[in-house]
C-alpha cells in the first residue's frame, strides 16, 4: 500500500513538473494600425534604411537581412526614398530584436509581385521571455510597390517582432520600420516635480498655521 502511495505521489510530481515546462500562452490587447500617423505614444524611432545603417541602438534585425535598392525588389521608389530592407532567406520570417520595451510597431512592405498571387503579410510580437503576445495580418495588393502599411499597438510591452509572408516564394521587403515607446520622464524632471510637490505641501502647511 505504501509503495502504491509513493508511486502515485511520484506520478503527480512528474505531471506537475511537466506542466511547468509547457509553453506559456500570453495574450495582449492588440489594435491594428493602418498608418504611421496612428502612432500615439511619446517616442517613435524609425529606420528608413536610407543611410545604409541596418541596426540602431533601439533595435536590430536578423543578420540574414540586408539593405538593397528598392528597384531591386519593388517597383519604383518607396515612401521615404530608394532603399528597403530585404530578408535574403525565402520562406523565413524577419526577426527584429528590441533593446527596450515597445508598445507600437509598424512598417511599409512590398515585393508583392502579381505573379506571386494573393497572400498575407503577418506581424507578430513577443514579450521579453519570448511568449507570443499576439499579431495582425493584411492582404497584399499585389502591385509590387512598398506602399502598404502594417502595424499595431499592444497594451503589453514587447521585445521581439516577427514579420513574414504566407507565400514561401516571395522574399520579404520592408521600409520605414518604426517602434513606439511611452515617454519616461528624465531623472531631472522627476526631481523637479518632487521639489515642486514638496514646496506646495509646505505652503499649504504654512497657510493653515
Amino acid at each position: 500500500m505504501k509503495d502504491r502511495s509513493k508511486l502515485i505521489h511520484g506520478l503527480v510530481v512528474i505531471a506537475c513538473s511537466g506542466l511547468l515546462l509547457l509553453p506559456v500562452s500570453v495574450k495582449a490587447l492588440i489594435i491594428q494600425y493602418n498608418d504611421l500617423a496612428d502612432f500615439s505614444l511619446g517616442t517613435v524611432v524609425t529606420n528608413d534604411f536610407e543611410s545604409d545603417v541596418r541596426d540602431l541602438p533601439e533595435f536590430s534585425f536578423d543578420s540574414t537581412s540586408q539593405i538593397i535598392l528598392s528597384s531591386s525588389s519593388t517597383s519604383g521608389v518607396t515612401s521615404s526614398g530608394t532603399h528597403v530592407l530585404m530578408e535574403s532567406r525565402d520562406d523565413a520570417p524577419l526577426n527584429v530584436f528590441l533593446n527596450l520595451d515597445a508598445q507600437e510597431v509598424g512598417f511599409y512592405f512590398g515585393n508583392d509581385d502579381p505573379g506571386f498571387g494573393g497572400f498575407n503579410a503577418l506581424l507578430n510580437i513577443y514579450d521579453a521571455t519570448d511568449n507570443l503576445l499576439g499579431g495582425v495580418s493584411l492582404n497584399t495588393n499585389n502591385n509590387d510597390y512598398a506602399d502598404q502599411f502594417l502595424g499595431l499597438y499592444s497594451d503589453t510591452p514587447f521585445r521581439r517582432v516577427e514579420v513574414l509572408y504566407t507565400n514561401a516564394s516571395a522574399s520579404l521587403a520592408i521600409d520605414d520600420f518604426s517602434i513606439g515607446t511611452a515617454s519616461v520622464p528624465e531623472p531631472s524632471s522627476i526631481l523637479l516635480m518632487g521639489i515642486g510637490l514638496a514646496g506646495l505641501g509646505l505652503a499649504r502647511r504654512r497657510k493653515r498655521a
